[in-house]
């Protein structure tokens, strides 16, 4: 404490108000073989309508996988997509001949050199679609005899220019033609401004808000564009006369008019989407690697892709993030070929849950791994067709949803999925009494009760605690919370009165959620007896929570017992 060496007063504020935070708990990951979007940086989607801005429409090739993740939004808000693309997936531009660009994302752009490029314009993402779009845009020159100007305000001055992105194909908006976006009166100088003091230079407006094109580069034959309006001593936007000032500051009356349009309009070419293979996704996952840079609580595998040994490499890569992060879930379906149109898929189910190259599931790290035995016959509004998708996005969804509506340490099991047509096959109790212990969790039916997830299993096969969803989400929450606590003690001096605030913090969290019923009782140890003075020493504070969590109920018995009728009930309650 600072002294005083004359008469004075200190203050201090010391904040002991420290508390344990909750974490969110429904976020989740998938990786995307989509049409459009960025590549190499995640986007988090909340709904159905954010997945179509941002990735385009599902097509034949992507609809399963594509409908994965739109069936996880049906449950929560919170989804964040990688897109996986393949090393051959071009961006459409306007070059007569293909340039092989692919701008992955904004960060890229910025940096990517135009050394070669002779394009203007490029779609904003690599892909086939991208081909759709057209740039058309007039000056003062060209602007009366534009097939576009009706739907612009005005004409603009000399050096100004009216920008229209045009849906050419109609694969965007459904509609040959559509007017997708348009940017008014920005300008040919790269200083103009608006009044709010925001950028009015034409590039640099396209670039930052358009969703559909990035503005390459202006057409040589364009002088003058993209330079300084303070490179003028005076400009006249009506005559397009301009006194320029030559360098050092020395004046000479030269007259220039800035170039005007040299043609109206530009139709993208070249656009490809090559063919997304297992490494492919395997690249897209890898963004979901640290934990400190996104949040997630399931990362959904999607339908499986084989690689050329018939592996899966796939479920092999989300398997080593959830194992390696112990944050979140991996959630996972069998093949299409299993389930769909196969007659014996509990057997085929079986041989794909028992060939799964995913480490040893028998340790501790296999309860980080969930399960499902089923696809679903959706119905696809953008293709007018039904198609099969996995019933993982489910899964993971009805974990979210039951975040949302009770807590995460409460069995998802018995909920009822969304969207479903049919199921691709109906597992016999049988059946399930063979899949269930290897953490295989059944989607069934039931006469009057729709498909419901009809297990909760993780895909842990020894005996633990950690089989079960509830406990594995429990202590997931847990992890989460109370490590966020616990980086708020660091390079704090290791007392006594360090640590019986550590306790103070920790202890209320827990008796909360042992009254939300996650617990029954739990002992926090935190004092001499673990911070030793070795531990002191080596800088370390140690502190051990000792946990009894809830157990769901996965087994009922009722017992039905026929008594005489002189036979008083207290005699035989507890005997049989």
């Amino acid at each position: 404490m600072a002294s005083l060496l004359s008469p004075g007063v200190i203050s201090r504020e010391i904040d002991l108000t420290t508390a344990t935070p909750a974490v969110a708990s429904t976020e989740g990951g998938i990786a995307l073989d989509s049409q459009w979007g960025p590549v190499d940086k995640l986007v988090l989607v909340t709904d159905e309508l954010d997945l179509v801005e941002f990735f385009g429409k599902p097509n034949s090739t992507n609809a399963a996988r594509w409908f994965t993740a739109k069936n996880f939004l049906s449950y929560s808000t919170a989804l964040y997509v990688s897109r996986a693309v393949n090393s051959a997936t071009y961006n459409a531009t306007n070059s007569t001949t293909a340039e092989n660009l692919q701008i992955k994302n904004s960060d890229s752009f910025e940096s990517m050199s135009l050394n070669g490029v002779e394009s203007l314009f490029a779609a904003k993402y690599a892909g086939s679609i991208g081909n759709s779009l057209k740039v058309s845009f007039a000056d003062n020159s060209t602007y009366d005899d534009w097939d576009e100007k009706s739907n612009f305000s005005g004409k603009p001055d000399l050096d100004e220019l009216h920008i229209a992105i045009i849906d050419e194909g109609g694969l965007f908006s459904g509609s040959k033609g559509t007017l997708l976006e348009k940017y008014e009166f920005v300008s040919k100088f790269s200083d103009a401004k608006n009044e709010d003091g925001s950028s009015n230079y034409y590039k640099q407006v396209v670039n930052d808000k358009s969703q559909y094109i990035y503005v390459l580069q202006h057409d040589p034959l364009m002088i003058g564009w993209g330079g300084n309006s303070s490179d003028y001593l005076d400009f006249d936007s009506t005559t397009g006369v301009a006194t320029h000032k030559a360098e050092g500051g020395v004046t000479r009356a030269e007259e220039i008019m800035l170039t005007s349009v040299i043609q109206t309009f530009y139709s993208l070419a070249h656009g490809t989407d090559g063919t997304v293979s297992a490494a492919d996704m395997e690249t897209a996952y890898d963004l979901f690697e640290d934990e400190e840079l996104v949040d997630i609580s399931f990362l959904i595998v999607g339908p499986d892709v084989l690689d050329t040994d018939n592996n899966s490499p796939l479920v092999q890569k989300v398997y080593d993030i959830v194992s390696s992060r112990q944050d979140c879930l991996g959630v996972l379906s069998p093949q299409k070929t299993d389930v769909v149109d196969e007659e014996n898929p509990y057997v085929k189910i079986k041989e794909y849950r028992d060939k799964l190259n995913v480490g040893s599931l028998r340790d501790l790290k296999g309860s980080f791994m969930v399960m499902d035995d089923n696809w679903k016959y959706q119905f696809d509004k953008y293709n007018n067709n039904n198609v099969w998708v996995p019933c993982c996005g489910d899964t993971a969804g009805l974990m979210a949803e039951t975040d949302v509506e009770r807590a995460a340490w409460f069995s998802p099991g018995g909920r009822s999925l969304k969207n479903v047509i049919k199921l691709a096959w109906k597992s016999k109790k049988s059946e399930r009494d063979v899949l269930y212990p290897l953490g295989i969790n059944s989607i069934t039916t039931f006469p009057g009760e729709g498909a419901i997830l009809y297990g909760d299993r993780t895909m842990l096969v020894r005996p633990s605690a950690f089989d079960r969803i509830n406990v594995r989400r429990l202590f997931i929450v847990l992890r989460k919370s109370i490590s966020k606590t616990a980086r708020s003690f660091l390079f704090e001096n290791n007392t006594a009165y360090t640590r019986e605030r550590f306790k103070s913090t920790v202890i209320p969290f827990l008796e909360e959620i042992q009254g939300r019923q996650g617990i029954t009782d739990f002992k926090v140890v935190c004092d001499d007896s673990n911070n030793t003075g070795q531990v002191i020493d080596e800088n370390r504070f140690i502190g051990d929570i000792y946990i009894k969590p809830t157990r769901s109920i996965n087994f009922i018995e009722l017992n039905f017992v026929a008594v005489r009728t002189d036979v008083e009930f207290s005699e035989i309650v507890g005997s049989i």
